[in-house]
């Protein structure tokens, strides 16, 4: 019994070994199932990432192409209208160009154009006359001109007019691309009227140099609807139309004109300006603005902004009808020239310019040559330590009686000539700060000042180097010189009708010349 129970333990020990296996097998089984799931798994999720990035890439592509077939069909429409939103109507198909244009513009070669640019009055006194309708062909090209009822496409330059009288003429030009108008009539001088159509419109144009210039029987101009805001140089624009007799600035945008150079230059019909709304911020020549405007009355500079402003040359030089001007609010503190800058203002009576601030000034010569009538000049505040040329600066002021210069530097002064020459009516002068180091000529200086009856040059130092020539020539009533420091030994016509008798001071080394040419006067030397 013990050894039936013995095999039946091993048995039944064999059977659970036997089970446990199985469960083993099983558990083994299993998880070698598990992790062949897992990793089949992963390998799915991988394998559908990759066909969802592929598919959004083919997608994104898709999406590319089309994108830029509407952008490139859309570009063939646009460039039809690029520029020109309010010029081309319809465009042709699969084309840049227009079919038809706006109200307003024409067609020309597929591009729309403003219908006619400008309208230009011309005159011819004799029947079939050819006369030039523009001054630079080379340069600028007329796209259609209508004379009348007559329209020519590329029309000439030149154009002959069956019969006298006045013509009207319209011409329209490709003005998108322009930067420039210079000397656009320059020498048409058959043309009297000038104006733009209300659409003309370009803010590339930079430059009206000579636009008008040398148009000598032009009378009106209207710039009403001349819109460009970018002109930087307007020198000679109205150079030398002579038949010119108003012109209205305000309504000229001038924000940006660095030049006003030669403006209304020998405009010599010209009798009043409109500047009441100028801009002159960016201002910097003025150079011979209104020279020559022998027939301007009057000129309202109030709204001028000159504090960029370097050269003033001639700027009111022959305006030989101003009577009077106020430059109160003139800046001056940048300019560098004043030279004629009043010369041959012949009716001014008087000029305060006590605000100019000149101390970056080198020449005034002739700044007030030939101002005739005038009898007061207010120079107060005038610095003068830059100044290198004084020359002829008061000469022909026949009025003058009396100037103030006292305090002038003159340490700088190379050049005195003629400074006070045909001072008809000056009586006395205080040179006493003079310091004439530097000068080379004071020749012709008190030329024919016939009323002058002193000078005191003690503080003039002058060598043989320096020019005299002519000095006090035609001083009739000069009696009383004094020279001392002056170290030559040369005449030059010094005393050229001068008085019989008189009182000089003069150097030792002086003394045998001036002997000899006035023997009548009383010569003392000072050491």
């Amino acid at each position: 019994m013990d050894i039936e129970e013995e095999k039946y333990s091993q048995l039944l020990k064999f059977d659970m070994n036997i089970e446990k296996r199985k469960e083993d097998n099983s558990e083994i089984f299993k998880n070698d199932f598990d992790d062949d799931f897992l990793k089949n798994n992963k390998i799915n999720k991988r394998k559908k990432i990759r066909m969802f990035i592929l598919l959004l890439i083919i997608i994104i592509i898709i999406g590319l192409i089309i994108f830029f077939i509407i952008n490139s069909n859309n570009k063939r429409k646009i460039s039809c209208i690029i520029g020109e939103k309010e010029k081309c109507k319809t465009c042709k198909e699969d084309s840049n160009e227009c079919l038809t244009c706006n109200l307003g513009y024409i067609l020309y070669k597929g591009k729309c154009f403003l219908d006619y640019s400008f309208r230009a009055t011309y005159y011819t006194d004799k029947d079939n006359q050819t006369i030039k309708l523009i001054g630079n062909p080379d340069i600028y090209k007329i796209i259609k001109m209508k004379i009348g009822e007559e329209r020519l496409i590329n029309p000439p330059s030149n154009y002959t007019f069956a019969s006298a009288g006045n013509h009207t003429v319209d011409i329209l030009m490709d003005i998108s691309q322009i930067t420039s108008f210079a000397n656009f009539f320059n020498g048409v001088t058959n043309l009297i009227f000038i104006s733009f159509y209300p659409s003309f419109h370009n803010d590339n144009i930079t430059d009206m140099n000579g636009f008008l210039s040398n148009c000598i029987s032009l009378v009106y101009i209207d710039m009403s609807n001349f819109q460009s805001q970018n002109i930087i140089n307007i020198n000679d624009m109205f150079y030398n139309c002579t038949n010119l007799t108003f012109f209205n600035m305000s309504i000229f945008n001038t924000g940006n004109v660095k030049s006003m150079k030669h403006l209304f230059k020998f405009c010599s019909s010209l009798i009043s300006i409109d500047f009441s709304n100028i801009n002159t911020n960016n201002l910097v020549d003025m150079e011979s603005m209104f020279y020559g405007c022998i027939s301007l009355i009057s000129l309202n500079l109030s709204n001028f902004n000159t504090e960029k402003v370097t050269n003033m040359y001639a700027l009111f030089s022959n305006c030989q009808s101003l009577s009077s001007i106020d430059l109160s609010n003139f800046n001056t503190e940048k300019v560098t020239n004043m030279r004629e800058l009043f010369r041959n203002c012949r009716s001014l009576s008087s000029l305060d310019l006590s605000n100019f601030d000149i101390k970056n000034v080198k020449s005034i010569s002739r700044m007030f040559a030939y101002c005739m009538n005038i009898t007061s000049l207010n120079l107060s505040n005038f610095n003068t330590k830059n100044v290198e040329d004084m020359s002829n600066m008061f000469s022909d002021c026949y009025s003058l009686k009396s100037i103030d210069i006292y305090k002038f530097e003159t340490q700088k002064v190379s050049d005195m000539d003629g400074m006070f020459s045909d001072c008809y009516s000056l009586e006395t002068i205080n040179l006493s700060n003079f310091d004439t180091r530097k000068v080379k000529s004071i020749a012709h200086m008190f030329e024919n000042c016939i009323n002058i009856t002193s000078l005191n040059l003690s503080n003039f130092y002058i060598n043989n180097s320096v020019s005299i020539y002519g000095i006090f020539s035609g001083c009739i009533k000069l009696t009383f010189i004094d020279i001392s420091s002056f170290h030559i030994n040369k005449t030059d016509f010094l005393f050229e009708h001068h008085p019989d008798k008189g009182e000089i001071f003069v150097s030792n080394d002086y003394y045998n010349s001036i002997k000899m040419y006035l023997s009548n006067w009383e010569i003392k030397i000072i050491n």
